[in-house]
């Protein structure tokens, strides 16, 4: 019996790949257990290249805040 399905289809097709050479652990629960994991592993990924880009856009205007701050303009 399958359970919960929050993951892209794509990533339990990786799961069942991977679980092949797996028969002593290749279960349905198994694979949607590895699905999710594949799942959230990217969604973090995803995630993480995001914010990275936000820092990145952020920190010319974070430079010039810090400068005048330093130079006694609060603004």
């Amino acid at each position: 019996m399958r359970y919960k399905k929050e993951f892209d289809p794509k990533c339990l097709d990786l799961a069942e790949v991977f679980l092949e050479d797996e028969p002593a652990i290749n279960t349905d629960r198994t694979c949607d257990e590895l699905a999710l994991a594949i799942q959230q592993a990217i969604e973090n990924f995803i995630a993480a290249k995001i914010a990275e880009q936000i820092e990145a856009e952020a920190r010319p205007q974070l430079r010039i805040v810090r400068n005048n701050h330093d130079n006694g303009n609060p603004s």
